[in-house]
């Protein structure tokens, strides 16, 4: 074999975790029954499905899912309206009860998921006036618990239907 110059040489780490490897091939194979696999330290993700649309939430209406995972402990949830799961205004149609609407679609999914609704870690939440972050804000944290989630709220010119006021999306660390 050639002499490598020093450059090429494979770093400490590199070599380091070469011996380890070897010294666990010899190990496992004092354990003919056992198979490498048996002798992993990390623990497995559970089995679960990468995009999900729970009963209960409003059904997604074009070509999405309600909620994604993402390492297997974060979930994505595409933004919520305040409408109920068969797409009737809720309420009085208000930036209350909407609000109110949208918080407890949020909260179905993330139970479907096996969370509550304090891991929730992220909101964005779309508003069509400004003027509305009070009540919006005040329902928020009627229904959340510190810590709260970190937040941003924008305002926007239209939703994909006139009379929503409000749109939440949402990120959830989960513990499997």
């Amino acid at each position: 074999m050639p002499k490598r110059s020093p450059a090429e040489a494979p770093s400490p780490a590199c070599v380091s975790m070469r011996r380890i490897a070897k010294r666990q091939s010899r190990y496992w194979r004092s354990f003919p029954w056992r198979t490498a696999s048996s002798f992993m330290i990390w623990k497995k993700e559970p089995e679960m499905e990468k995009s999900f649309n729970p009963v209960g939430a409003p059904p997604p209406m074009s070509a999405y899912s309600n909620a994604s995972w993402a390492d297997g402990r974060l979930l994505f949830i595409a933004g919520q309206v305040g409408v109920a799961a068969d797409y009737q205004p809720v309420g009085d149609g208000g930036i209350e009860s909407q609000t109110r609407q949208t918080m407890e679609n949020i909260r179905i999914i993330v139970e479907a998921a096996g969370g509550t609704m304090a891991d929730l870690v992220s909101l964005v939440v779309y508003v069509r006036s400004m003027a509305d972050a009070p009540i919006v804000n005040a329902v928020r944290k009627e229904l959340l618990t510190a810590p709260y989630p970190s937040s941003t709220m924008l305002e926007v010119s239209a939703f994909a239907h006139p009379s929503l006021l409000v749109e939440i999306s949402a990120v959830a660390s989960i513990a499997t």
